[in-house]
């Protein structure tokens, strides 16, 4: 399990203990399908890219007929220069 570190939370607590879970929902019902945790200081920005080999793996086996999922993120998460990385 990702380790448990201290970082600045969104609403300025700047000594909060956080840890983050990634989250793969199903779009039609928002049935979740995969998750990950991980730790506190991990980037928004850096989340979608990092999950998607195990999400081509997951839909490999769960939907061979759609081998290329739809991914859908605000954007700050999946940015142009986030996805050229």
């Amino acid at each position: 399990m990702p380790e448990i570190t201290y970082g600045s939370s969104r609403e300025g607590q700047p000594d909060t203990q956080q840890s983050e879970v990634g989250l793969t929902v199903s779009a039609a019902e928002g049935v979740p399908r995969a998750y990950r945790v991980l730790a506190g200081t991990t980037a928004d920005a850096r989340t979608p890219v990092d999950n998607l080999p195990s999400l081509q793996t997951l839909f490999a086996h769960l939907a061979p007929e759609t081998p290329f999922p739809l991914v859908m993120s605000d954007r700050a998460m999946l940015s142009l220069a986030t996805l050229a990385a």
